[in-house]
């Protein structure tokens, strides 16, 4: 199973770079050609998710408090 290390060697990239591609990070500021370079050596890897991270961006907990006056 290929890890973000393997994808971000093969891509001549960070592994932080790497992340934040397969996240589709919206503020990554990096050239078109390097997200897909990001890609298809993730692709020619067959890098695949591990399933408890995705479950886990999928249902996040949020925790409310109240505080209620003594009546």
């Amino acid at each position: 199973m290929a890890r973000l290390k393997d994808i971000a060697l093969k891509a001549n990239v960070s592994i932080t770079t790497v992340s934040r591609v397969l996240n589709r990070d919206a503020s990554l500021q990096v050239p078109e050609s390097t997200k897909q370079a990001v890609l298809k050596a993730a692709e020619s890897l067959q890098y695949q998710p591990k399933r408890s991270r995705l479950k886990s961006l999928k249902y996040q907990r949020i925790a409310v408090l109240m505080w209620l006056p003594e009546t």
